[in-house]
């Protein structure tokens, strides 16, 4: 099923205004590489590329608990360096926030359903990454890209 603007709105809106959803991997408090906020951040400049570490997926990021507070959590067999393809899904500017040096957050998902990125939606079901980026103009939302990440923090990417 394909969902329509009109659609699209009213699951956003409903999304918005649902309680009690529970947290998804990146806002969990306490997850290892990550700010007070759940936010890894992006330390080097927009032009360094992906590094080519091992390729992971988000089923290696990400175990899924059965519980539907806390759906996922981080897999403690990380290793210190790896890369991971996502789409960009949101931008979020950070003016405003005490934090804005770091630049906007952005929203990193695997994938929408049957590997369409169309149609997907953000839900407790599916998990994704928030970075904090001032690559702006080189991240654009709907685009897929390699994303490096060491210890916690992403350093590279590339499309």
């Amino acid at each position: 099923m394909r969902f329509r603007a009109p659609a699209a709105a009213i699951c956003a809106l409903y999304l918005l205004l649902a309680q009690g959803c529970g947290y998804l991997p990146s806002e969990m408090p306490g997850v290892k590489g990550r700010d007070s906020n759940g936010v890894l951040r992006h330390t080097t400049r927009c032009s360094n590329g992906a590094r080519g570490f091992s390729h992971l997926t988000f089923a290696d990021l990400f175990i899924t608990t059965g519980d539907p507070d806390t759906p996922f959590r981080a897999s403690d067999k990380l290793p210190q360096e790896y890369d991971v393809s996502a789409y960009v899904w949101s931008y979020k500017s950070c003016e405003g926030t005490p934090n804005c040096a770091g630049g906007g957050y952005f929203t990193l998902i695997e994938r929408g359903p049957r590997g369409d990125y169309g149609t997907w939606v953000v839900t407790p079901q599916y998990p994704r990454i928030v970075v904090q980026s001032r690559c702006r103009d080189q991240l654009r939302t709907g685009e897929r890209y390699r994303f490096s990440f060491s210890r916690g923090q992403m350093v590279g990417f590339n499309r």
